[in-house]
């Protein structure tokens, strides 16, 4: 998993998701009755008798295919940037690099209510995360379809004027993401969710108070 420790502040994504993904559970269950379940409940996996590592690195998809009968399969992380990203090192991004941008599998991309669930994470994020002072107004882009969406790549991603929007990517096997792939593989329509940039040193400070994942989990 991605850690960067600096002054002080050390930031795990897996550990800061793990907590994100149990505030969202919590949410989910209790405000709108709509049952959910985690792929781990610590900072160790075991699916199909693959445990960390290896599961990862040969058995990925595993991961997506965890939502079989599920209405939807969201993979949560926050984001990264490439060394050098605007001049600046990986760690020190500004602010104006912060946008939620959401992948969408092959069968979210095709689905309205998948599009209509993945507009409304990324608009309500966008707002999130301006007003917490992590990023600028207005930096999502919602689509109507899979004709109005753009494949993620690395300049997408890390230009500052960009806005987060809906995006695909795909591999000589179907979506690239195992995780969606394998969700796909299911016949779930599949989302990776990237809500901010931990390159961002803010976005790490409040993911280490606690603030961070409350808010997250609501949006």
């Amino acid at each position: 998993q991605n850690v960067i420790e600096t002054k002080g502040i050390r930031y795990a994504e897996g550990d800061f998701t793990l907590e994100l993904a149990q505030e969202v559970r919590k949410i989910l269950v209790e405000t709108y009755g709509i049952t959910s379940l985690l792929t781990r409940e610590s900072k160790t996996i075991s699916i199909g008798g693959y445990t960390d590592g290896e599961l990862d690195q040969g058995h990925i998809s595993l991961r997506g295919e965890y939502a079989r009968g599920s209405n939807l399969f969201l993979s949560l992380h926050t984001n990264a940037n490439l060394e050098g990203a605007n001049g600046a090192p990986a760690d020190s991004q500004p602010i104006e690099i912060t946008k939620p941008i959401i992948i969408a599998n092959v069968n979210a991309c095709d689905s309205m209510p998948a599009l209509a669930v993945g507009n409304a994470v990324g608009s309500r994020l966008a707002e999130v995360n301006a007003q917490m002072g992590i990023a600028l107004p207005g930096k999502f882009k919602t689509v109507s379809s899979r004709k109005e969406m753009v494949p993620w790549t690395d300049a997408f991603n890390d230009v500052l004027e960009n806005p987060g929007t809906i995006c695909y990517r795909t591999g000589q096997d179907g979506d690239y993401y195992g995780v969606l792939r394998g969700a796909a593989d299911v016949g779930v329509p599949g989302m990776i969710i990237e809500h901010g940039f931990h390159t961002v040193p803010k976005m790490r400070e409040l993911a280490v108070q606690g603030e961070l994942a409350v808010q997250w989990a609501q949006a």
